[in-house]
């Protein structure tokens, strides 16, 4: 097995105090528990308490160790999974989130690795670096030299404008009156002859009209 050791320590977090021996009993427990992220674990010698030595072994062969082993926990790995190169730390990146000293990201490698291929395109394209200026240059409208050159096609620039004149013309448009009342009455009168305008008029209303046409009329 490849061995690791850990020394003595003592940190808050979360209100409460963690150490050598809450550390190392908390692994352990995962270790009994079988979690996916202590598998590679061959065995772990750690005390409980400070005051006695026990040994945590995944194959059952021991279950003792030296008196070294109440200041320090020591961690054996299986050969073959370090050969393998896998990933060692989810274990005591977990413990490190559960006592509030790291975020949970809850993101697997595989899912780190999109992140940071999608950062990288969207970062070569947002202006950041050569390739991205040339980019926005020309969504811009403005990857020319010659300031007489008129861009043939829509910008970004050039869109904005329009939507600008838009708005414009809707804002004006929403604060018109539209009725005019005058222009329909003279609309109205300008296709009726004088006997189908008289025959519109009431009797009642018929002497009054008159009367006030002859004012006029006179005036």
């Amino acid at each position: 097995a490849s061995g690791l050791d850990v020394g003595t320590f003592s940190v808050r977090s979360g209100g409460a105090t963690h150490n050598l021996q809450s550390f190392s009993t908390w692994c352990v427990a995962q270790c009994q528990a079988n979690t996916a992220d202590s598998r590679d674990l061959r065995e772990i010698i750690y005390t409980p308490d400070g005051k006695v030595v026990r040994r945590w072994d995944r194959l059952g062969k021991r279950s003792s160790g030296d008196d070294s082993h109440l200041w320090h926990t020591h961690f054996s790995f299986f050969r073959d999974s370090t050969k393998a190169g896998r990933d060692q730390t989810p274990l005591f990146r977990r413990y490190l989130t559960s006592i509030g000293l790291l975020e949970d990201t809850d993101m697997t490698p595989e899912e780190h690795a999109w992140l940071e291929s999608v950062h990288k395109n969207l970062t070569v394209l947002d202006g950041r670096n050569p390739v991205g200026q040339i980019y926005t240059r020309m969504a811009m409208g403005e990857d020319h030299t010659s300031p007489d050159f008129v861009v043939p096609h829509p910008t970004l620039k050039s869109l904005g404008t329009q939507l600008a004149s838009v708005q414009t013309a809707l804002t004006a448009l929403a604060n018109k009156d539209i009725t005019d009342e005058s222009a329909i009455v003279t609309g109205v009168l300008a296709g009726l002859t004088p006997e189908r305008i008289a025959a519109a008029i009431p009797p009642t209303v018929a002497r009054q009209v008159a009367d006030e046409l002859a004012k006029r009329l006179v005036a």
